[in-house]
Formats: C-alpha cells, sequence, structure tokens
C-alpha cells in the first residue's frame, strides 16, 4: 500500500496550481463596431494584478485517494522596460511580489517563488516572441494572450496554438464592447484544449478576458480550468512497493487576475 505523505502531496498540488496557472481578468454595451486591440505601452508603465486561485486537488494511487483545497493569493507587477520604435515590440519585466497559499491545517504559508522575476517581449498585437523565466514554475508562455490584426468586429473569432508548456490551442471570440467602471473595454471570451499528441493530460478551461481598448491593457481574466493527468512519480516509501508509483491527479481551479487601481 502507498501512502500519500502530506509534504509530498502538498508540493505537487502547488507544483500542478502554478502549471495551470501556465495556462496563465458593468455597464451598458455598445452597438457593434469594429475595435484595435493592441497594447499600448510605455517606457516606465508599470501594472499590478491580484491574483487568486481557488478550487480542490485530488490525488490517487493504488487503494489511497488524497483531497486537498487550493486557496493561492499572488500579487505580481508588470515592468515595461523598452518600447521599439521601429515594430512597437515590447521588453516586460514581471515579478512575484507577494504570494501565500492555504496549508493542510488552514493557515497562509508564504509561498517559494516570491520575489523572482520573468522576462519576455511580445509584439503591441501580444503574439510573444521570446521569454526567459527565473522560475521553472512561473512560465510566461502560456499567459500571453495575442490579438488580430487590423480593426476587430464584435463577433470576430481567432485562435492560437502554445507549444509550451504543453501543446494548448486557445480560441479567442470578441462578444462585446461595454463599459466596466469607466473603462470602454474589450469582453473576449477564451476557451481552452490541448493538443492530441498530449497523452497524459485531458484538460480544458475557459474564461473571459476584459481588455481596456483606450488605455491599451489587461483590466481583468477570469478562468474555469479542469484537468486530470497520469503521472509516474518516485516512490517515497521504496519498502512498500515498487519505486515508481502510478498516481492520476484531477484539478479544479478557478483563476482570477484583476488590475489593482
Amino acid at each position: 500500500m502507498f501512502l500519500l505523505k502530506s509534504k509530498a502531496f502538498k508540493s505537487h498540488s502547488i507544483a500542478v496550481i502554478i502549471f495551470i496557472f501556465t495556462l496563465v481578468l458593468s455597464g451598458g454595451a455598445f452597438a457593434a463596431e469594429k475595435v484595435s486591440l493592441e497594447y499600448k505601452y510605455k517606457p516606465g508603465d508599470k501594472f499590478k494584478y491580484d491574483i487568486t486561485m481557488n478550487g480542490t486537488t485530488v490525488m490517487e494511487t493504488a487503494g489511497n485517494k488524497g483531497e486537498a483545497p487550493v486557496d493561492v493569493k499572488m500579487q505580481v507587477e508588470q515592468s515595461v522596460l523598452y518600447v521599439n520604435n521601429k515594430n512597437s515590440n515590447i521588453d516586460i519585466q514581471t515579478k512575484i511580489l507577494s504570494g501565500k497559499a492555504k496549508n493542510a491545517t488552514g493557515a497562509y504559508e508564504d509561498l517559494k517563488n516570491v520575489g523572482n522575476t520573468v522576462y519576455m517581449t511580445i509584439t503591441k498585437r501580444g503574439e510573444l516572441l521570446g521569454a526567459t523565466s527565473y522560475d521553472s514554475n512561473y512560465d510566461p508562455i502560456s499567459v500571453s494572450i495575442s490579438f488580430p490584426e487590423g480593426m476587430v468586429e464584435v463577433g470576430k473569432k481567432w485562435s492560437t496554438d502554445v507549444k509550451q508548456p504543453i501543446p494548448m490551442k486557445i480560441e479567442y471570440h470578441l462578444k462585446e464592447v461595454r463599459q466596466i467602471a469607466g473603462r470602454k473595454c474589450a469582453v473576449i471570451d477564451q476557451n481552452i484544449s490541448v493538443g492530441p499528441e498530449v497523452k497524459t493530460i485531458d484538460a480544458k478551461g475557459s474564461g473571459k478576458i476584459y481588455f481596456d481598448i483606450e488605455k491599451g491593457h489587461i483590466v481583468r481574466v477570469e478562468t474555469q480550468n479542469d484537468m486530470k493527468m497520469d503521472q509516474e512519480i518516485e516512490n517515497d516509501s521504496p519498502n512498500l512497493g515498487p519505486a515508481v508509483k502510478k498516481v492520476k491527479t484531477t484539478v479544479n481551479l478557478k483563476t482570477k487576475m484583476e488590475l489593482v487601481k
């Protein structure tokens, strides 16, 4: 019989949560119109975002099952380092300012990746050109949002393929343009699916993106992610069985990222 030790279970759960996170926010609607969706960052701009993650993680081995609630709070700061005047490419630094998660006793503990910094370069349409991460658990590739070229009409759909951390397809749909807290925002639905070449993970996600059209930055992103993953991991009690054990992990997670006013 295998025993799921609480420490190992906790560390594995946090890794899965942050990974999904690399799968990474009222008013009257406007009449159907065409808008330009592009980042309008300037050197020196800084944006802080509060991030919350809530849900459950379940791990199963032969004859054993463990479940843990997920309750994570983080704050990150994006700093615009450079904007290329010729091609409008943008260099961005993202730093994890604070983060905590509830442990098995219900008390909050600081996350180990607080203070880590990620750098990435994007086009003004959001296409990711390159990224460097100093934290293996915080991958900027899957949190970038790509917009289509030209003017975009309400109702338009587009998609983008992401290769890392795993192959995914992200589909977007411009649902409406509306005023939200005094901002003229594009409300964009997104749906995420894992590529068929990934055999050990069954995952899907959906959510909404609220993008400030006039100021050119994200206001809020809300997502619901559901994932099942089959793994073989090292047995923490090899005297009780083989050195490697099969583990099935199921995660249901709601994530919200919102601009700090």
